[in-house]
């Protein structure tokens, strides 16, 4: 079962955080990147994957995250994927922005790890079980 997560910040202290944040929660395939492009590239490129979570950021050099929003739910192969907007931009007509362009969920900074896994947990569930804990048991 694919449960890839792709976060997507310019800043290196928030994928961290939300990379060890998943991570701690048991989802082991994470993948960060500091801009949309390099994501795509990844994301389409041979050893890419689909994701089933996206974890963007607003402001982002090259792409910002309305567009990378847009770029994604314009795509079908990208229909099951979870768009998640993380953002400084509190305000209701910022959160309808980024709903409008595509994002199933608006996390405003700063945020908790916790709130990013339990956005994790509700649209993917538990993530899966680690087989070496099994195999050591």
């Amino acid at each position: 079962m694919n449960q890839w997560i792709v976060v997507i910040d310019d800043s290196i202290v928030v994928r961290r955080m939300v990379e060890i944040g998943l991570r701690r929660a048991g989802y082991r395939q994470v993948r960060c990147f500091a801009d949309g492009l390099s994501a795509i590239h990844w994301i389409n490129g041979p050893e890419g994957q689909v994701p089933a979570l996206l974890v963007i950021d607003w402001l982002l050099p090259k792409m910002d995250g309305i567009q990378l929003l847009q770029y994604f739910k314009g795509k079908p192969t990208y229909a099951n994927t979870t768009l998640v907007m993380l953002s400084g931009r509190g305000g209701t007509l910022n959160r309808l922005k980024g709903r409008l362009a595509g994002a199933h969920v608006y996390l405003t900074k700063p945020f908790r790890q916790q709130d990013v896994v339990a956005v994790a947990q509700h649209y993917l569930g538990a993530p899966p079980a680690d087989n070496s804990l099994r195999r050591r048991n």
